[in-house]
């Protein structure tokens, strides 16, 4: 063989799992067993589902429409992404219902009460005023403070810890100063 040669570019791979990651993660998958009871069996599970899944939350009796609802399980994933707002695909939410419902309860998965949808995103306006100590640098400021902006507040690796929001967490004037 001379030459190998890929028309189109790959997609879908994601890389090995890291010993830290693994770590987080034995403890979690040992205890569910392959079965969604707890809600924390459920988040677990739909991070097993796809390796594409780089954060899932579990909100108990809550039904497709949003409205409380005994018996239901709503699972919000995110997908890996550097996009401003990731969004699972079609495919990705269909892929974790499919492997969440083989492993949750039979009255739980044959009455469908397994939702997977992806995060509602809250708009987020910043206003700052820098004073650069160079005129000439005040570009390079404004773009240097906005990078440092967005990648705070993005949903998977931003944050006070790096780790991301999760769902329902308000952003307050003091997180950002």
């Amino acid at each position: 063989m001379q030459a190998v040669f890929n028309p189109r570019a790959a997609e879908g791979g994601s890389d090995g799992e890291t010993i830290e990651k693994y770590s987080q993660r034995a403890p979690f998958t040992l205890r569910a067993r392959g079965r969604a009871v707890t809600l924390s069996d459920y988040e677990t599970l739909a991070r097993e589902a796809s390796s594409a899944v780089a954060a899932a939350y579990a909100i108990p009796t809550r039904s497709s429409n949003g409205h409380p609802l005994p018996g239901w399980v709503t699972v919000l994933i995110l997908p890996r992404s550097q996009e401003r707002r990731p969004v699972p695909s079609f495919g990705l939410r269909y892929e974790v219902a499919k492997y969440i419902a083989s492993r949750a309860p039979r009255d739980v998965a044959s009455q469908q009460q397994v939702y997977v949808t992806g995060p509602e995103y809250q708009e987020v306006d910043v206003e700052a005023t820098l004073a650069p100590l160079d005129p000439d640098e005040a570009g390079d400021l404004d773009k240097a403070a906005t990078a440092a902006i967005e990648q705070f507040l993005h949903p998977l690796t931003g944050g006070p810890d790096g780790h991301g929001w999760p769902p329902g967490h308000s952003v307050y004037m003091s997180d950002l100063a």
